[in-house]
């Protein structure tokens, strides 16, 4: 049984996007943040999250 209650969905919505895609937010330092595609100013104030932009690979090139 999957826990849904802290807002992650493993299974498909209706969209034609995946229901779970990140928008990246560069900010031309040593970070990259990701919040939810389409998230309103508040969803982008309270759910987000950082990594180093050394972890972060672009894979279109990786492919």
């Amino acid at each position: 049984m999957t826990d849904t209650a802290g807002g992650f969905d493993p299974t498909p919505g209706d969209s034609a996007e995946h229901p779970h895609t990140l928008e990246v937010i560069d900010d031309d330092g040593d970070e990259y943040t990701f919040v939810p595609r389409g998230a309103d100013a508040d969803e982008r104030r309270t759910q987000w999250l950082t990594a180093d932009a050394d972890a972060v690979i672009d894979l279109r090139a990786w492919r």
